[in-house]
């Protein structure tokens, strides 16, 4: 390396007869931008001077970010990038020229090649979402199988419970009175029948929740493409009370119903009774009306059977019914069907 550069020559060493005081002071060395200056002019007078030097002295430099391109720089990358573009542009057509001298000839092999590259692109997008549906049936596929892992699912029986109390009733006009009669007493005999076995069905699980002191109530709402479906399931034990009274009590709740719904939560509910149909069976039109813009009209069958050791009482809906018909189509009518059973046992 350059002994004027990056060497300093060493003060001489004091004689003895010196003091301390008169020796001389160490000059301190020049700073590197100053070296670098030097060895640049040094370089300059011997251009053959090894490169090493050269790599030495950039490292005392500080590094420099790399700069962002100017507006100018990019308008001009764009300017080239569109002159290359045209440039190959302009040699596919010369090489089509050459190879398809004939105007209509290459007119149709670019109609072709343009149809082919639709083509190709329609098929891109058509992998790209048959890709979609199936990453969503895939999906759909999990979170059915979460589902029904899912410790909610099994008290949701809503529309279990709805299917097995019910089964599709319909009076047509074609029907006499004593076939009516016949129908909706058959209607209701089936209730009686099959709803204490229902109900053991769907809750028997819970009635070691149900207490003297703290009932079990559970309530599920379902739905499929057509209709929602609400039930609730309520368990109690009434102590040192005879079925008689549990039976009467419960009755008295029907009758009181409209009543309570129009204090309570300002429903108004209307029974009509449309025929009786002997031995604790009648067939009645029940209305439901919240406001001008919430109303419901149903069909409701009614049944009620006293055993000494059980007490069913049932109410079934029917759904068509050509002598009395219910308009479901117009504006706020809501179709409210209900199934409804209480079974008393004695304990």
């Amino acid at each position: 390396m350059a002994p004027d550069t990056l060497v300093q020559q060493m003060p001489s060493l004091p004689t003895r007869g010196r003091t301390y005081l008169s020796r001389q002071l160490v000059q301190p060395a020049p700073p590197a931008r100053e070296l670098e200056a030097k060895f640049m002019a040094t370089k300059a007078q011997d251009p053959t001077r090894p490169l090493e030097e050269d790599v030495f002295l950039s490292r005392l430099n500080k590094l420099q970010r790399k700069t962002a391109p100017s507006a100018t720089h990019e308008l001009r990358q764009l300017r080239a990038d569109a002159a290359a573009m045209e440039a190959q542009l302009a040699s596919l057509c010369a090489k089509w020229q050459e190879n398809l001298p004939d105007p209509v000839v290459r007119e149709t092999a670019c109609m072709a090649a343009k149809a082919k590259w639709i083509s190709s692109q329609a098929e891109q997008v058509n992998r790209s979402l048959k890709d979609q549906v199936l990453q969503q049936q895939l999906y759909l596929a999990s979170l059915q199988h979460f589902i029904t892992q899912s410790p909610f699912l099994a008290p949701s029986r809503s529309k279990e419970v709805y299917e097995g109390m019910h089964g599709y009733s319909e009076l047509t006009g074609t029907m006499s009175d004593s076939q009516r009669t016949s129908h909706l007493q058959s209607q209701c005999d089936l209730g009686v029948r099959l709803v204490p076995a229902l109900m053991g069905r769907f809750t028997r699980q819970h009635l070691p929740s149900a207490t003297f002191s703290n009932p079990f109530s559970h309530t599920s709402v379902m739905a499929d493409g057509n209709y929602t479906f609400v039930s609730n399931i309520l368990l109690c034990r009434i102590p040192n009370r005879s079925l008689e009274v549990a039976v009467g009590a419960a009755l008295h709740y029907f009758q009181n119903l409209s009543t309570e719904l129009k204090v309570h939560v300002g429903v108004q509910c209307d029974l009509e009774m449309m025929q009786d149909l002997g031995d604790a069976r009648a067939y009645t039109q029940m209305r439901y009306r919240n406001g001008p813009n919430f109303y419901s009209t149903t069909n409701t069958t009614l049944a009620a059977r006293t055993t000494p050791e059980s007490a069913v009482v049932v109410a079934d809906f029917v759904d068509q019914d050509a002598r009395y018909p219910i308009d479901r189509t117009s504006d706020g009518t809501v179709g409210l069907d209900s199934c409804l059973s209480f079974v008393s046992y004695r304990c």
